[in-house]
């Protein structure tokens, strides 16, 4: 009975072991096809402290030590220009995005502006004769006057003895004919008529009064004087101005001037005449900006003869350029743009599985509406994003790449025409030697080594002073040492190896002086050298292998794009090594 029981228990001890292996077998299984299943994938595990870290398998950050965590995408861009978000990130920030295109859309610009009195109407009144104001007959600023009212009197004491002279002058007309003359010349250049020197003389009466009399019809715009004031002859009296006739005057920034020239149409209207538009020509730019407001005068001349409009109204204008005049250019919308004072940034939508968005600066012309004009930085086709811009900004900030805040340094150094000349002369070689590699050609890749290095000798140092000469002479002595070497090597694998180094140097040379060719691209491969990867520059969009030849002829992708007098940011190899992305 006793060794019946024990063989009960056996066969079920042996039962339970036999189900206990089959079910860990098959969890081993499960979790073996789920890996494999993620690996088909390609999950993609990077460090929150550290994004620039990626790997397509789980473990932990070589540089912080924590766990990597599983990111959304294989794709994942390692260059600081681009950012990735999640579709649910996109949704959420409600990104919308726009294609660059070309417009006829007419430009237009708003000014603020005021009435004020056409300085050629201003006239000042003065006195033709020294006396004293005995009465004033207009009183106050505002009241109209005409040629030849009466707006006051004098008592001159020298214009009373210049008639008594005048009369005793006549006595002794016959006796002494030019001192009679004389006497009424005196009258006449006290602005006394003809009229009433004859009146003096025909009746023989002395005047104590003569009148004030307006030389201009207008309005009394400045009263000088008072009754019982003394004046001399040309003391100021009155200021009159004709209103028939005003100016606007409009404020113009300098960003505005552009858009404005003589001639050029204005339209405004005033909150004191509702519903009214007014129309006028602008006569005058000023060319001085004002220091304390930064702003321009922009004057127009307008007829009034309605008397609807007066000085120091406030008026808004808007000037405007027909479309059918206008070339057809590119725009984007306002919402677009991240302004930063000395930026103008936008997001570039990429090619690519996830939402991807390409940091990239550019150069804008004047506002016109809810547009800008793009003068430099995109194409027509591209698509940006127009609405979220600083949701994507903000992803781009947490995630440590360029963003509105930060912002990369630039790169390019100014230099003389010359000297680029000369340097896209020596790339030029470069491109030979490349060619030679990629067919795997010993001897000819020996004689493109030795033509560039002797191209290189023709670089005018003393083109180049400051920063420019040290870049350059640290550029210049690496390629002599790294040529040489491709000179002196016997087979092609040892050819490439400083080949990598001279790459590496062109590109730090495109990037940081320019050259004269329109485009150029940086390559990269990252099988080169076991898989540890490498860059080449081409100024061909076809991607043809110097590390492989005909062995992975095609496997590369283009990384960066240089065109001719574009500025170039941040480091122009330091690029990510870790893409998986290629061609072969």
């Amino acid at each position: 009975m006793k060794n019946k029981n024990w063989i009960i228990y056996i066969g079920l001890l042996a039962i339970g072991l036999l189900l206990g292996k089959w079910m860990f077998s098959s969890s081993s299984e499960n979790m073996s096809e789920h890996t494999e299943h993620a690996h088909e994938e390609g999950a993609t595990y990077t460090c929150s402290m550290h994004p620039q870290i990626r790997q397509n398998e789980p473990g932990l950050c070589p540089l912080c030590g924590m766990e990597l965590t599983k990111a959304g995408s294989q794709t994942a861009s390692f260059d600081p220009f681009i950012t990735e978000m999640t579709a649910e990130a996109v949704a959420l920030a409600n990104v919308q995005t726009t294609k660059v295109g070309l417009g006829e859309q007419a430009m237009s610009i708003q000014l603020s502006g005021k009435v004020q009195i056409d300085e050629t109407s201003r006239q000042t009144i003065t006195a033709n004769f020294p006396g004293r104001i005995d009465r004033l007959l207009i009183n106050f600023t505002g009241e109209t006057v005409r040629t030849g009212n009466v707006l006051g009197s004098i008592y001159s004491p020298e214009l009373v003895t210049a008639q008594k002279e005048l009369l005793e002058a006549q006595k002794s007309n016959e006796q002494i004919p030019g001192i009679f003359e004389a006497s009424k010349e005196k009258l006449r250049r006290w602005k006394i008529s003809e009229n009433q020197i004859n009146e003096i003389i025909q009746t023989g009466e002395i005047r104590t009064q003569f009148s004030i009399l307006a030389t201009r019809s207008g309005v009394v715009i400045n009263r000088l004087v008072s009754e019982g004031d003394y004046v001399n002859t040309g003391t100021p009296l009155y200021e009159v101005a004709n209103l028939k006739r005003l100016w606007v005057i409009f404020d113009a920034y300098e960003t505005d001037l552009p858009m404005i020239k003589k001639g050029s149409k204005i339209s405004f209207t005033t909150p004191a005449v509702p519903g009214r538009s007014f129309t006028g020509v602008i006569t005058f730019v000023d060319p001085l900006v004002n220091p304390n407001t930064r702003t321009v005068a922009v004057r127009a001349s307008i007829d009034n003869t309605e008397e609807l409009l007066k000085p120091e109204m406030f008026l808004e204008g808007e000037i405007s350029t027909s479309a059918n005049t206008q070339q057809k250019q590119l725009q984007i919308p306002k919402s677009a743009v991240l302004w930063t004072g000395k930026q103008s940034i936008v997001y570039v939508k990429q090619d690519a599985e996830t939402p991807t968005f390409q940091w990239r600066e550019i150069t804008i012309g004047p506002l016109s509406g809810n547009y800008y004009q793009v003068i430099e930085g995109l194409e027509a086709g591209e698509e940006i994003v127009s609405n979220g811009t600083f949701a994507i900004d903000a992803a781009a900030q947490l995630n440590g790449h360029y963003s509105m805040m930060n912002k990369p340094a630039v790169k390019t150094i100014e230099v003389s025409d010359t000297f680029k000349k000369s340097l896209t002369s020596l790339t030029e070689k470069y491109f030979d030697l490349q060619k030679n590699l990629v067919a795997s050609d010993v001897s000819a890749a020996q004689k493109s080594a030795t033509a560039t290095l002797s191209e290189l000798s023709k670089v005018p140092m003393k083109a180049v002073e400051g920063e420019a000469h040290d870049q350059w002479m640290s550029i210049e002595m690496t390629l002599k040492q790294q040529l040489n070497k491709v000179i002196e090597a016997k087979n092609i694998s040892d050819q490439r190896v400083p080949f990598e180094i001279i790459s590496e140097q062109f590109i730090e040379l495109v990037g940081t002086f320019g050259i004269m060719l329109p485009e150029v691209y940086s390559v990269y491969c990252p099988m080169a050298f076991d898989n540890k990867g490498a860059y080449w520059l081409t100024k061909e969009k076809e991607v043809l292998n110097p590390y492989f030849g005909d062995q992975m002829l095609t496997c590369g992708e283009i990384k960066k794009t240089y065109k001719k007098g574009q500025t170039t940011y941040g480091s122009t190899t330091n690029q990510s090594n870790q893409s998986t992305t290629h061609q072969h």
